[in-house]
Parts: structure tokens; sequence; C-alpha cells
């Protein structure tokens, strides 16, 4: 632990004394108390959302502010979540910066004479000199998120070496729904009202797609990485790409994030038995299908015995 500890400390960058922060579920490294204690919520509500969704201790981790240098998994830890905290200094906003060229530019030409681009960019310097930088806003919330695809990843279905896939080893929508079961209470009211804004319009993904589709983000990201020389492990991505994709493909990420929602609260309201995804997690794990699974041990979880009564029953649930 000394050891991972020191590496994690160093690499911190220079501006800032590192604050790391200890709990039950691990360890918080960042520029500032602030951005521990939150992170530290955020692992802890996590952590506590994973025990209670599948019945398995949360693995210990490392949540590293990014542009550190990545210590070794050991003594304890299972797994290491870099993270951008926000907060540096960036550029000035686009927006405004045209907003102000363009006025300056009005002012210069009041007297009917054209300015010269020199004379509009040392005005414009002198204005956004008088802004200050401004800071990128700090991200937390999401960490509660990808902290959760760790934990499943890591305690019960690590990705397989050298294989190329959006997440995990599981299937994209289990992988999602170990996710999606730690969000916050905004984020989860959302899918909801998305889930149930899907059932009412009869657009629902049908389960027998839905349980073995690819994460709908995944084409688009294995572009984004092939672009960038990478060809394979598993694949992360930013808020910045998915802000950069085409507006076209977002919307059916969000429909698999509010079904997963939608079939995470079905389970929990149906099933007759705890920890039901840990039971399809080993069954899928051992190479059955969900068709399988409902077929030996639905009714042992008081669930339909196939796929149509599942569907049947989610529909339903949703309105």
């Amino acid at each position: 632990m000394r050891m991972i500890l020191m590496a994690a400390v160093a690499a911190l960058p220079a501006a800032g004394k590192a604050e790391v922060r200890t709990g039950d579920h691990g360890i918080v490294v960042a520029s500032n108390a602030d951005k521990t204690q939150e992170a530290m919520g955020e692992l802890k509500a996590a952590a506590t959302a994973f025990e209670r969704t599948f019945g398995v201790a949360p693995p210990r981790g490392i949540v590293m502010e990014e542009g550190s240098s990545e210590p070794v998994a050991e003594d304890g830890f299972a797994w290491i979540m870099p993270w951008d905290f926000g907060g540096a200094e960036e550029g000035p906003d686009p927006k405004i910066v045209a907003s102000m060229r363009t006025q300056i530019v009005e002012q210069l030409s009041a007297g009917g004479r054209t300015p010269s681009e020199t004379e509009v960019d040392a005005v414009l310097a002198k204005g956004l000199a008088q802004l200050g930088p401004r800071k990128k806003k700090t991200e937390v919330k999401p960490l509660r998120h990808e902290i959760a695809h760790a934990l499943y990843r890591t305690a019960l279905w690590p990705a397989a070496d050298g294989q190329r896939q959006y997440g995990g080893g599981a299937p994209d929508w289990l992988d999602e729904i170990a996710a999606v079961a730690a969000e916050d209470e905004v984020l989860t009211a959302k899918r909801r009202a998305r889930f149930e804004a899907m059932a009412a319009d009869d657009r629902l993904i049908p389960l027998e797609e839905f349980f073995t589709m690819e994460h709908p983000l995944f084409g688009a990201v294995t572009k984004m990485l092939d672009e960038r020389g990478r060809t394979n492990g598993v694949i992360r991505m930013t808020a910045e790409d998915f802000e950069a994709m085409d507006v076209d493909v977002k919307g059916a990420p969000l429909d698999f994030y509010a079904q997963a929602r939608g079939v995470l609260d079905y389970l929990n309201q149906e099933a007759t038995q705890p920890h039901v995804l840990t039971a399809m997690t080993e069954a899928l794990r051992s190479g059955d299908t969900m068709e399988g699974f409902l077929r030996q041990r639905g009714e042992e979880y008081g669930l339909p015995r196939g796929l149509r009564g599942m569907e049947r029953e989610l529909k339903a649930s949703a309105r």
C-alpha cells in the first residue's frame, strides 16, 4: 500500500500538494481536499449500490486524478480509476470570443473606417485579459457510474485479454445495469422517464435483441480508437468524445441506458429472491443464454420461464 501511495502522490501535477483520503472502499488521490472528499462520497455510493445489487463485497480500488502515472494495482487494491476532476485553466469560450470580436469591429467601424485585424486583435486581447482565465467545470457525478463498472468487471466478469469490446467481458446490457444501479436520484429519474416514454411509444428494444446487442456506442468508439491508432483492449469514452459525435448517434445509447434502468427496476420488483443479477451473471458467464436461464431458473426467482413472458411483464411495469 505504501508503495502505491508514494507513486500516486509523486505523479500528481506539481501545482499544489496532493490530498489523499482513505475509506473503507479504497483511496482517492487528487490535488485538493474538496475533490477527494466528493470523490470519496461517490466511491462509497458506488460500492454500496454494487453490494446491494449483487450481494458481493466490492473490491477496493484507487481513484486518482488524471495525468498521474498509473501505479500497480496490488497490496489490497484491485482496480485503478484515473479521473479528470476538472478545475484546470483553459482558454476562453469560443462563443464569447466571437461575440466580443463582432462588437469590437462594430465599435471601431463607427467612424466609417475599416479597422485592421491587428487593431481588432489588440483590443480583443485586452478584453480577454480583463475576463481572466476560465476554469473547467469539475465533473464528479459520472465517477459513480464508472466506478460501478470497475467493481462489476473486477469482481464478477473481467474483460478477456486482447478482446476489443465496449466495456468488460459481460454482455453490454449486464455491464451497463451494474453502472446505472449506482447512479444518483436525479439521473435515475431521467432514465425512468425515458423508459416510460419508450414503452408508451411502443419502442422498447425487444429483449431478445437487448440481451445480445453491443452497446450502441461501440461502433462510434471503435472508429475513434482506429483514428487514434489503438486496436484492442477495453474501450473507455470521455464526455468530450460523446459530444463530438454526430447528433443522430446519441439517442440510441440514451435508450439503451434507459432500458437497462427499466430492466433493473423490473427485476428488483418481481424477483422473489435477492441478487438475481448475480445468478444471471454466473449463468451467462458459463455459456448459457437469458432464454436458457429463465427456462431453468426463472420460476426459482419468481420470473417468467421465457423471454416472451418477461417482455410482457417488462412493458406492463413501465405503465
